[in-house]
C-alpha cells in the first residue's frame, strides 16, 4: 500500500491557506486604519484641551490666548489670537503629523486668555475608509468625541 497525498488533497490545503492569508490581510489592514483614526482623534482632543489649559493659565505670559489649527497634514498648537496673525509666536508652536490615510476637516479654534472660551464651536470629522468619528467643542469649551 502506497502512502502519500493525492493532488486533490494538496490543492485543498493550498486553497485553504491562500484564503486564510487573504482574509487576515484584509482584517489587519482594517485594524491599522481604525488605529490610525483613533490615534488622530486622541491627538486632536488632547491638543485642544492643552491649548485651552494654556490659555486659561496664561502660559508663557502671552497677552493673547492659545489656539489649534489643522491644515493637512499637520496639527499645530500656537500662542496668538489666530494662526495667521502677527501675534502668533512661532517659537512656541507645537506640531503633530497626521497619518496620510486619515482625513480631517480643516479647523482653527482659539481659546481666550484667562477664560479659556473658544472663539467658535466647530465640529471636526476624522475619516478613514468608511468610518467617521466626530469631535465637537461647545460654547463653554468642552471637547467631546
Amino acid at each position: 500500500m502506497k502512502r502519500g497525498f493525492t493532488l486533490i488533497e494538496l490543492l485543498m490545503v493550498v486553497a485553504i491557506v491562500t484564503t486564510m492569508s487573504v482574509l487576515s490581510a484584509v482584517v489587519y489592514s482594517r485594524f491599522l486604519n481604525q488605529n490610525a483614526s483613533d490615534n488622530t482623534v486622541d491627538q486632536i482632543v488632547q491638543t485642544l484641551r492643552k491649548a485651552q489649559m494654556y490659555a486659561m493659565t496664561s502660559r508663557k505670559n502671552g497677552n493673547s490666548g492659545w489656539g489649534v489649527n489643522y491644515t493637512s497634514p499637520t496639527i499645530t498648537m500656537y500662542q496668538g489670537s489666530s494662526f495667521g496673525s502677527p501675534t502668533h509666536n512661532l517659537a512656541l508652536d507645537e506640531t503633530f503629523g497626521v497619518n496620510p490615510s486619515v482625513e480631517v476637516t480643516p479647523f482653527e479654534v482659539n481659546f481666550a486668555r484667562a477664560s479659556g472660551l473658544p472663539d467658535n464651536t466647530p465640529t471636526i470629522s476624522v475619516t478613514t475608509l468608511n468610518q467617521t468619528k466626530t469631535i465637537t467643542i461647545n460654547a463653554e469649551g468642552v471637547v467631546s468625541r
